[in-house]
């Protein structure tokens, strides 16, 4: 889903039955910080998403004025979040850099997660990861499917 302020209403359309939010923000470009950690933040108080994993990829890591993670998570808050996990992600769209490990975490995350619900629901959701792609990753690596 995009971030414009216009498609930023319709989000909730889509959380019902998410396990996983993937956020991304500009760690070169602090202009929209505000804005983002406060979307952000009203995104995971939401019911639907009460429980899920949260994976924020920090885009233009590459640029010479991008934050590093630990500064990013200071700057939204994500040392408060409670009842998530999460982890930021410095990565570069570009190049693919860092979008791999990534998803690698949160394919981890969510197997480990559902594994520990399967005692419970023995239907559970069922995490793969699609072979590697000519070294890049790409969001469609990533599938996920329910019984």
């Amino acid at each position: 889903m995009g971030g414009q302020e216009n498609l930023r209403a319709a989000w909730d359309a889509y959380y019902k039955d998410s396990h996983a939010v993937i956020y991304v923000i500009d760690s070169a470009d602090d202009s929209q910080v505000q804005t983002s950690k406060a979307e952000f933040h009203n995104m995971i108080l939401h019911n639907e998403l009460k429980d899920a994993i949260l994976l924020i990829f920090a885009n233009k890591a590459d640029m010479p004025n991008a934050r590093e993670a630990d500064e990013l998570a200071d700057m939204y808050g994500l040392q408060e979040v409670q009842g998530h996990e999460w982890n930021i992600m410095p990565c570069c769209a570009l190049t693919g850099d860092g979008l791999g490990e990534g998803l690698d975490w949160l394919a981890d995350r969510l197997a480990a997660k559902m594994k520990k619900k399967k005692s419970a629901d023995p239907r559970g959701l069922h995490v793969t990861k699609m072979p590697e792609n000519e070294d890049r990753a790409n969001l469609t690596d990533l599938t996920i499917r329910t019984s």
